[in-house]
């Protein structure tokens, strides 16, 4: 992680760096290059969310069902850039089964738009959508949808998209053996994230055994991997807030999975949790922890994972045409071997929860324990649309 440059390759970065401050380079033209398509699926098939969207004319199909429940629904189109207003929406109740929605375009203005799906949980929770803010409280954003003369087109970034496919081969072509943690030295690829601000490294035999006690209560009786995953992806992004001053500040402290686990399940009061009246605790962290933590409970399972850096939208307003910083290193997910290939999953994305630390105020905003499955198992077009690979700890 912490390796000494080169001069020459300081200087490389140093103008990498520079380059990426500027509004449009070379490179960031040819990353924010696009193609239109009429169709779109975010998730592989058996995953735990779907959102198909096909176009036709001046209208826009979108069906969605979901494994989290909900009542009251938005389906509709936002700006790219801002999240002032609602176009072409449409608000029902519907069965947690799922619904197909069609949308007329051809009034709408020439322009780029989110496709977004709000979900509550009850009316009030509706009423005015007005607890929807940020980078928390929507069912499901990330398409961009350009309409031209009132006909809608699924917006893919392919170059973005090419080089995520590239690095993920690279990295396939390692194998599974390095991301078990059966080896001598238990999570040797992602051991730095034990010593963040407030770490403790008890032995490594004895963390192998309590991530393999955590993770058998998590999973359960389950036998199916995929569905341990879930079970597991569902832990991590249900249950821990999202530290936003630490994303601030760069702060890489709060991600030991070993400390936040015990935090969480011991009902601890500590700089990053607070110990609650009921059973667990409330537990800060960031995107490395909370990917951390998912690789820790995978392994413990038999399941390889393997820790992924690079950068994500920082809002979710930007597309890769509109975000300034898309070669800052900025966010962490992870990847687990399942099923003959590699699955994606950013349980950050999940979350619905977010602590100010400011105020020590924890806060839950949409329906139900999580957010959303989009970033479980998704599919490498939607990723493309967010987030970009930069490599792989290993």
């Amino acid at each position: 992680m912490h390796r000494k440059l080169t001069t020459a390759v300081a200087c490389v970065t140093a103008a990498t760096l520079i380059s990426a401050s500027l509004p449009v380079t070379a490179l960031a033209a040819s990353l924010r290059a696009t193609t239109e398509s009429s169709s779109f699926d975010s998730n592989y098939f058996t995953s735990s969310e779907q959102v198909n969207v096909t176009t036709s004319g001046t209208s826009l199909t979108v069906k969605y069902r979901s494994a989290l429940k909900g009542v009251k629904y938005r389906v509709g189109l936002r700006n790219v850039g801002t999240s002032a207003r609602w176009y072409a929406k449409g608000d029902f109740t519907a069965s947690n089964k799922g619904f197909t929605v069609k949308l007329n375009t051809a009034k709408q203005s020439n322009g780029t738009y989110y496709l977004v799906i709000a979900r509550a949980a009850n009316a009030s929770q509706a009423q005015g959508w007005s607890y929807i803010g940020g980078a928390h409280g929507y069912a499901f954003i990330g398409v961009p949808i350009k309409i031209t003369s009132g006909k809608p087109k699924v917006v893919k970034y392919s170059t973005i998209m090419s080089q995520n496919k590239a690095k993920r081969a690279a990295s396939a072509k390692k194998g599974t053996s390095r991301y078990k943690s059966t080896s001598a030295k238990a999570l040797s690829d992602i051991s730095w994230v034990f010593n963040g601000y407030d770490a403790y490294l008890p032995s490594e035999s004895e963390r192998r055994s309590y991530f393999k006690a955590v993770s058998k209560s998590v999973v359960g009786k389950t036998t199916n991997p995929y569905m341990k995953m879930r079970k597991i992806y569902t832990y991590c992004a249900g249950n821990f807030y999202y530290d936003t001053l630490a994303f601030q500040n760069h702060s890489r402290q709060h991600i030991n999975p070993y400390t936040n686990l015990k935090k969480y399940r011991r009902n601890l009061s500590s700089s990053n949790s607070q110990a609650t009246s009921g059973k667990r605790a409330k537990v800060a962290t960031t995107c490395i922890g909370y990917a951390s933590m998912l690789i820790a409970l995978a392994r413990a399972q038999g399941i390889p994972a393997k820790l992924v850096y690079g950068h994500a939208l920082t809002s979710p307003w930007n597309t890769w045409s509109t975000e300034s910083n898309i070669d800052k290193r900025d966010h962490f997910w992870a990847e687990v071997y399942l099923d003959g290939r590699w699955m994606i999953m950013d349980p950050t994305r999940g979350t619905n929860a977010k602590w100010n630390r400011s105020s020590n105020t924890w806060e839950k905003k949409a329906a139900g324990k999580l957010l959303t499955y989009n970033y479980f198992d998704p599919t490498l077009t939607f990723f493309s649309n967010t987030h970009r690979i930069f490599g792989y700890d290993s």
